[in-house]
């Protein structure tokens, strides 16, 4: 199968409209996976406490799982997984040609609400 020929793990996102089943499969896939033995980190973003770093909560699942990594470590994979996205022959991962690109990387929740919400009346007045 395809995550039998994996050789460093994967990560998987599931998009799809609200209520057509995204939890449930992805809930029952990581049950099957873990049934057959393979390791699963799976993250709800619905369950997880959305105040801290990204990088904490996917430290936490690794640690949890027996693969504790360092900030440096977990940084480096995510950069090299990124590359490897945007540079794949098929279908890679690149930002659409239309899409506004909207940094929040130093804004808090109330800034980044105020910057999107000001990127959507310009783009609707357009």
């Amino acid at each position: 199968t395809y995550i039998d020929r994996l050789r460093e793990g994967a990560v998987i996102a599931i998009d799809a409209s609200w209520g057509e089943g995204k939890t449930w499969f992805a809930r029952n896939w990581a049950a099957s996976l873990r049934r057959e033995g393979h390791p699963v980190a799976y993250l709800d973003a619905f369950c997880q406490n959305d105040e801290l770093d990204p990088f904490f909560i996917i430290a936490a699942e690794l640690a949890a799982k027996g693969q504790p990594a360092d900030y440096e470590t977990v940084l480096a994979d995510i950069r090299r997984r990124d590359d490897q996205d945007t540079h794949r022959a098929a279908a890679p991962l690149r930002q659409a040609e239309d899409a506004v690109l909207a940094d929040t990387s130093e804004l808090d929740f109330e800034q980044s609400f105020q910057l999107l919400r000001a990127i959507i009346r310009e783009k609707a007045e357009v």
